[in-house]
C-alpha cells in the first residue's frame, strides 16, 4: 500500500512539472516567445473567432507571404505618417492577415501591411520586421490550407483577465 502511495504521488509531481514547464518547452519547438495565443477582438472573424487559441510559430520575415496570419508586437507607429521608428505601446499583440509587403526605404527593412478579416479597411500602419513575433500556424488538410485553432478555450483566460 505505501508502494502505490509512493506511485501516485510521483505521478502527481511529473504532472505538474509538465503542466508549469509546457510553456516553455513550446517556446523552444516553435520558436517564439509567445506559442498559443488567444483571440481578444472580433477583426479577424470569421476566420478567428473571440476566444480562439492559436498557435504560433516562428517565422523569419523574409519566408512570410501576402495572405498570413501574423502575430506582432504592441508597439506601433504613432500615426500612419509617423516614421516607423517613432512608437508607442498599445498594449497587447495584435493578430492581423498581411495584405501588402514592401520596403522600408530608410533602413532597407521589410514592412507589412496588414488587416483583420472582419475590417473593412487595412490598418493605417505598417509593422516593421522586427515587430513580427510569428505566424499562426496553418496545416495542409486535402490540399487545403487551413489554420489550426482550438475554439472557445481561450474564453477562461479573457474572463481572468479582465
Amino acid at each position: 500500500m505505501r508502494k502505490e502511495r509512493i506511485v501516485e504521488i510521483l505521478i502527481y509531481i511529473l504532472m505538474l512539472l509538465l503542466v508549469f514547464s509546457l510553456p516553455s518547452m513550446l517556446k523552444l519547438i516553435l520558436d517564439t516567445e509567445v506559442p498559443l495565443a488567444v483571440v481578444k477582438s472580433t477583426s479577424m472573424m470569421p476566420t478567428l473567432n473571440v476566444g480562439d487559441i492559436v498557435v504560433i510559430v516562428g517565422v523569419k520575415p523574409s519566408q512570410l507571404q501576402v495572405g498570413d496570419i501574423i502575430i506582432y508586437n504592441k508597439r506601433l507607429p504613432l500615426s500612419p505618417r509617423s516614421s516607423i521608428h517613432e512608437v508607442e505601446d498599445i498594449g497587447y499583440i495584435i493578430i492581423h492577415r498581411i495584405v501588402k509587403i514592401s520596403r522600408d526605404p530608410q533602413t532597407g527593412g521589410l514592412l507589412f501591411r496588414t488587416k483583420g478579416d472582419n475590417n473593412l479597411s487595412a490598418d493605417p500602419w505598417y509593422v516593421p520586421e522586427e515587430g513580427i513575433i510569428g505566424k499562426v500556424l496553418t496545416l495542409s488538410i486535402n490540399g487545403k490550407r487551413c489554420i489550426f485553432k482550438i475554439p472557445y478555450i481561450g474564453y477562461l483566460s479573457l474572463y481572468i483577465h479582465s
